[in-house]
């Protein structure tokens, strides 16, 4: 059998043609979506919590590879390898869409076993002149990808000049003098089961004249919304999209924010994502994003995520988990994924929100903290200690948040500000454990639309001390059976802090002597596009004092 070859006629257009096919392979797998992480950190964080640097530099050697392939033509290996990587860009755009249809591992199987038998099939088979036709077709398809590429490269830029820095004013600014300080924590992930196996009567004591609400329940499984319904005053009504709902209520009329502004209060804020700043400018009077505060000896492999992000995003399932951790696997079955280095930079945020108490003033403050603590990954001991590399326990992690509200809690009686002050501090959700004694384990199950897991995801800690209650003499801490919602914490403060909002919240005050009694609660999980922006649907579970199940599945407006 004789092996035909391509035309050792090297013309410009030929090669220009041949070398942006072989473009077409770089571009597709590699390049964009490289780019798109760029994209989603550099918008969202200040960090970043991926570096797309490997993505790049595997997209420069499949390029080079093929290109050499090109110019060495004359061996049989190199024309196939050539056909290989030439015909694997535009098999790659058709997995694309038809892993969306079937399921994965088959069409990914079936189109790779297509561009194997069809590089030799044309390197042995193909004449001179079919072989030309199709370099000069795909070149075409080349063509439109470095277009599509040089696009998506300007738009990366511009959202990166975009995304400038968080407003900041000068901490010490003066509220009412009249006004009590309000404090506000949240603790990301802190499930009511993990802090009822770390409670004892030490951390019962350090929480003097506060109150615990074990039967608390988050509207929403997702931070992005669980935060909205919080510092929102109406429910979500599922008749615009989700992202609007959350635009509003942190900058919107009907936003807690909004009524503190109303009502003279000086707002701050620690944050972990730019959004929860509103952009630029930010709601709050004074905010810090918690990269902005990384101390120089935290880092984290943020290639290595980048790796794994893009292999569970594009690869069969087998393929993925023999290329990512096992750690992030987890994670991103969860639609979510963060580095090492997340949670020490909360640490070190929240001792800065310690330390830069005693500059503010002693009324009119509200203060937000939200902290990834003890949101996975798990890296920090009891004691706030980290090392680089080491893996703790939810356990561990939730002792070290504890740590770190005993020592604000601490601060803010030694500065006599303790007693008036509202205190609340909660979290957004739950995570996905179950609790047996003091010993915590992981729901034993991969979908995260499992009522078992929906149950632990559910149940966020809720504590409050309202003002007036002195931290010296005060009963240890006291649990009550309220069914409480997240979305009653603005009811609360609103009612606590005597403010008079625009509009009337929808929830009720934690320290209400009525407070309603509710035979069945809703909590909502949806999913999230793999650019983090949510695309529905709506899975709502009907919540009563003895079980949980799927009560409807809620599509809702996406623009």
């Amino acid at each position: 059998m004789k092996v035909t070859t391509i035309s050792t006629d090297r013309t410009g257009m030929q090669t220009a043609s041949a070398l942006l096919a072989v473009a077409t392979t770089s571009i597709a797998v590699f390049l964009l979506p490289a780019m798109e992480l760029l994209r989603i950190n550099r918008e969202y964080f200040v960090a970043g919590f991926a570096d797309g640097t490997y993505l790049y530099l595997a997209g420069l050697a499949v390029f080079l590879a093929g290109a050499v392939a090109w110019m060495v033509r004359r061996s049989p290996v190199a024309r196939v390898a050539f056909w290989f990587v030439v015909l694997s860009g535009p098999a790659w755009l058709l997995y694309s869409v038809l892993g969306l249809l079937a399921p994965r591992t088959g069409v990914f199987v079936g189109l790779a076993t297509v561009v194997v038998l069809g590089s030799v099939a044309v390197t042995v088979l193909g004449t001179d002149d079919l072989q030309r036709r199709i370099v000069a077709r795909l070149g075409w398809i080349g063509l439109a990808m470095v277009l599509y590429l040089a696009f998506s490269a300007a738009l990366t830029a511009t959202t990166i000049s975009d995304a400038g820095p968080a407003v900041a004013q000068d901490v010490s600014a003066s509220g009412a003098s009249e006004l009590p300080n309000a404090y506000h924590l949240v603790l990301d992930e802190f499930q009511t089961d993990v802090f009822e196996a770390i409670r004892d009567d030490d951390l019962d004591a350090a929480l003097r004249g506060f109150t615990f609400f074990p039967d608390a329940l988050t509207e929403y499984g997702r931070t992005e919304m669980a935060l909205a319904s919080v510092f929102g005053l109406d429910p979500y009504r599922y008749d615009r999209p989700m992202d609007a709902y959350q635009r509003d209520a942190f900058s919107g009329p009907r936003s807690l924010l909004t009524a503190l502004e109303d009502g003279g209060y000086v707002t701050h804020g620690y944050l972990h994502e730019r959004r929860q700043a509103g952009g630029d400018p930010s709601p709050f009077d004074w905010s810090v994003l918690h990269a902005e505060q990384a101390p120089s000896h935290v880092s984290s492999d943020k290639r290595r995520l980048a790796v794994s992000v893009w292999a569970f995003a594009h690869l069969p399932a087998p393929l993925a988990g023999q290329v990512m951790p096992a750690s992030h696997e987890i994670q991103l079955e969860g639609e979510s994924l963060l580095p090492e280095d997340a949670p020490p930079i909360s640490v070190a945020s929240f001792r800065s929100l310690i330390e830069d108490e005693a500059r503010r003033p002693a009324s009119g403050q509200y203060v937000l903290g939200h902290f990834i603590l003890p949101h996975f990954p798990s890296v920090m001991e009891e004691d706030c200690a980290y090392e680089e590399g080491v893996l703790t326990g939810v356990v561990s992690q939730s002792r070290c948040a504890m740590l770190l509200v005993e020592r604000f809690l601490s601060r803010l009686e030694s500065l006599g500000r303790f007693e008036n002050s509202l205190i609340v501090i909660h979290g957004d959700h739950g995570g996905r454990y179950v609790r047996d004694g003091d010993r915590v384990g992981s729901v034993e199950t991969k979908d995260v639309f499992s009522e078992e897991f929906s149950r632990a995801r559910s149940r966020p800690v809720l504590l409050l001390k309202p003002p007036g209650v002195a931290r010296t003499g005060a009963p240890p801490l006291r649990s009550v059976p309220h069914p409480a919602l997240l979305s009653d914490v603005s009811a609360t403060i609103h009612a606590t802090l005597g403010l008079a909002p625009r509009f009337r919240p929808a929830g009720s005050s934690l320290l209400d002597p009525d407070f309603p009694d509710r035979p069945a609660r809703y909590y909502h999980f949806y999913d999230k596009h793999r650019s983090r922006f949510i695309s529905g649907p709506l899975h709502r579970y009907r919540v009563t004092d003895d079980d949980l199940e799927l009560d409807a599945r809620i599509e809702v407006p996406t623009s």
